[in-house]
């Protein structure tokens, strides 16, 4: 497994921060493939420059340039946990030369936690570039061995969130519904976490997976006790998903897809164009090396696929935020 890789180093440090109320609806678009693209390309990024959504960006947009004949060009327009970049993209014409790199957390939890004025159905989704899934994990000497007898624990447990409205604190959330003896700690993102956790502020926490986190648990620092994902994953194959806990079989929404979008309506003659270069793409090793090829699917993960894995989360988040 590569540890070295970039995007992979800092996709753990994305974190939700406060919102302030903007946008509205998209605009209807039009237009067809045969004169597509006849413009610049925009792929906006709604997070800063140099976090894990930018790199995912910089990564394919090279290669999408030389797949569609067209230049495209990357902008970071970051604010509001998402919002700002996603409520430009909905403004723009729908005829696919406005696209946005998205991953659940401005996708589906901001506007589930937040009124922005737009919702994830104003998104439509591309393709998928690439998932990275939460981890439950604990400081490497912890008495807790297995995710069972941490979630079954007798005992009132300190959990260390990623933040106050994060994807990976509504993880945590539905976990306590579903019987776990919790307390929520916010800390600042991952980085928080992991230092809550070497410095035994907390009993476990959770974290979306990063390169330093996979070195830290072979090197026995930090222990990855179970994934929130629906299955387990390739790279952790004796590590397994807390659905798979007796009483939290209703659980699986915990992986954070990183994803092309424009804005709905686009044409599906455009979104095809679209979605064939990016699984061009993203068989490149080159990209793929970028990215991280252990979360880059083997088998590439089309729009409408990736637009049901946002359906199904925005289902369960909802009854997380709902109460």
């Amino acid at each position: 497994m590569a540890r070295h890789t970039t995007l992979a180093a800092v996709v753990g440090m994305v974190a939700l921060t406060g919102l302030s109320a903007c946008g509205n609806g998209g605009s209807a678009g039009g237009g067809d493939a045969a004169d597509y693209p006849s413009k610049t390309v925009r792929l906006i990024v709604p997070y800063p420059a140099g976090g894990g959504t930018d790199i995912a960006a910089r990564a394919v947009a090279p290669c999408l340039e030389g797949q569609l004949g067209e230049t495209v060009i990357v902008e970071n327009k970051a604010g509001g946990s998402g919002a700002v970049g996603t409520t430009e993209l909905i403004s723009q014409p729908a005829d696919g030369h406005t696209l946005e790199l998205v991953l659940t957390s401005s996708a589906v939890v901001t506007p589930l936690s937040n009124d922005v004025g737009y919702t994830l159905e104003d998104q439509q989704a591309i393709g998928q570039v690439a998932s990275f899934p939460y981890v439950i994990l604990v400081n490497g000497e912890s008495s807790y061995t297995t995710l069972e007898d941490l979630l079954t624990a007798d005992a009132d447990l300190k959990a260390a969130a990623p933040g106050a409205a994060s994807q990976g604190t509504l993880e945590l959330e539905a976990v306590k519904k579903a019987g776990a003896p919790i307390t929520l700690v916010p800390f600042d993102g991952t980085a928080g976490v992991k230092s809550a956790l070497l410095g035994n502020q907390v009993d476990f926490g959770t974290a979306v997976v990063d390169d330093d986190l996979l070195q830290q648990h072979e090197k026995g620092t930090l222990r990855i006790l179970g994934v929130t994902s629906k299955d387990r994953v390739d790279y952790l194959p004796d590590i397994p998903a807390v659905n798979e806990i007796a009483g939290f079989e209703d659980l699986g929404a915990g992986t954070s897809y990183f994803g092309i979008v424009a804005p709905a309506g686009t044409p599906e003659d455009i979104t095809t164009v679209l979605s064939d270069s990016l699984e061009g793409c993203l068989a490149e090793d080159s990209v793929r090396e970028i990215i991280g090829p252990d979360f880059v699917s083997d088998t590439y993960v089309d729009g409408p696929t990736l637009q049901k894995e946002f359906e199904e989360q925005s289902k369960a988040y909802s009854a997380v935020i709902g109460g």
